[in-house]
């Protein structure tokens, strides 16, 4: 490879205007360089992800989203069906409601990712092709409790 490979196409200064609109504004990144770029690109992906209906659209997060003022976010996204599945580390997003308001998880235990895996694999399954919109707890009896 020589350096002409890599330098194609130059990068440009994206245009400040307030009349823009987010959308306008991620395309017009994609001219950038580095995470600029990668930003636009995602959001294409994502773009096409959402209105092509036979995706599945995975969220993976780490950190505690819910306890941070995020959940109603996550619970939109849910039933807009902009998010079918969410993989996430540490507690799931009932969990870390649950722990946010000084209560506890029924089972007495946070859940271990072999416990949780048939869910997601069940809803990534040809089997759940009409469900939609719906969140599944896997929480330990914090939605019944």
């Amino acid at each position: 490879m020589t350096q002409s490979d890599f330098f194609k196409e130059k990068v440009r200064a994206i245009e400040v205007d307030p009349s823009r609109s987010i959308s306008d504004l991620l395309s017009e990144m994609g001219q950038t360089g580095f995470q600029g770029r990668k930003l636009a690109e995602v959001a294409d992906v994502y773009e096409k992800m959402v209105k092509d209906p036979t995706a599945t659209i995975v969220l993976g997060y780490a950190g505690s989203l819910s306890t941070t003022g995020q959940w109603k976010i996550i619970n939109w996204l849910i039933e807009n069906r902009y998010v079918d599945v969410i993989v996430s580390t540490g507690a799931n997003i009932s969990e870390d409601i649950v722990e946010a308001m000084g209560n506890k998880v029924p089972m007495g235990r946070i859940g271990e990712p072999e416990e949780v895996v048939g869910a997601v694999m069940w809803l990534c399954s040809e089997a759940a092709s009409f469900v939609t919109g719906h969140a599944l707890p896997v929480d330990g009896g914090i939605v019944v409790d």
